[in-house]
């Protein structure tokens, strides 16, 4: 996967069997805050099995508590599954039954195990 940072929390990764983790790239430049300028390109593989979550901060940012926590609870709610179901999972063990606070979106794609249709 070939990804760039602008300004966004860096993905989950699940790979199967494995604690999920978050993904190694640099930070970026926010979108519109220097135009034209060049954005590091980092290349991550993503083996078969592996899944990937992408979130906006409304999921993880809680007040009075640091960001770490929140993507610490995040990491742990991951796991290498198809990604409905990995969305699922993800909302009720970090937002439950609470109103959100703020929006929450979240992107995750899953690259077929081997031998899967």
């Amino acid at each position: 996967m070939h990804i760039c940072s602008a300004g966004h929390y860096t993905p989950v990764i699940a790979a199967a069997g494995q604690p999920a983790e978050l993904a190694v790239l640099p930070s970026g430049l926010l979108i519109g805050a220097a135009p034209g300028a060049r954005r590091q390109v980092t290349t991550i593989a993503i083996a078969p099995g592996t899944l990937v979550c992408f979130y906006t901060d409304g999921l993880i940012e809680r007040r009075g508590h640091p960001i770490d926590h929140g993507l610490a609870r995040l990491c742990v709610a991951v796991s290498a599954q198809p990604p409905g179901a990995a969305c699922a999972a993800v909302m009720a063990a970090i937002v439950g039954s609470d109103p959100a606070r703020d929006d929450i979106a979240l992107l995750m794609f899953r690259r077929p195990p081997l031998g899967a249709r």
